[in-house]
């Protein structure tokens, strides 16, 4: 009789923990669930051959191909948000094997006006981030550029959006 006991003690303890696990295991990743989707916007995937990123539900964008004498094709794809300010825009075009680096871009375009330069890497690519100051205009942008595969990637957004535009490249995976 105290052996059955026993065991039906060492059973009820062990339901008892393992529901008061449970419950309090699904109760916290229901509660992170909620909180991720509160926190962070609806997002959708932009899909090219090449690459992909998320960027968010609410913008759209435009994509418009140039071709070149010769037959260069160049892409230039615009991303607007609800604000002026929240837009970028991506070039894509024909490019050597070469990474772009500071020393590069001072090498081959000597007259840009580079400021804070930083070399950077989107997904392995190699490439630099600056800003620079548009001589006629005034207006300042915050220039993203890399290289993969033989192209070459310019993203030209404002710098009061650098955060969104970090987390968008964040997401950034090639495809090929």
């Amino acid at each position: 009789m105290k052996k059955s006991y026993l065991i039906i003690l060492a059973t009820l303890t062990a339901i008892l923990i393992f529901s008061g696990a449970y419950y309090f295991l699904s109760k916290e990743n229901s509660q992170v669930s909620i909180v991720d989707v509160e926190n962070k916007p609806a997002l959708k995937l932009f899909y090219d051959d090449a690459f992909s990123f998320n960027y968010p539900d609410s913008f759209n964008h435009t994509d418009l191909i140039e071709t070149l004498e010769g037959g260069e094709e160049i892409r230039n794809i615009i991303f607007r948000g609800k604000s002026e300010r929240e837009t970028f825009q991506l070039i894509v075009s024909g490019f050597d094997s070469e990474p772009v680096t500071i020393a590069r871009l001072q090498v081959d375009l000597p007259e840009l006006s580079a400021d804070n330069p930083q070399e950077i890497s989107v997904e392995g690519a190699r490439g630099v981030v600056f800003t620079t100051t548009d001589s006629e205009s005034g207006i300042t942008t915050r220039e993203i550029w890399f290289s993969q595969s033989d192209k070459l990637y310019q993203i030209s957004t404002y710098p009061e959006f650098d955060g969104e535009m970090e987390e968008i490249l964040l997401t950034w995976r090639w495809t090929e």
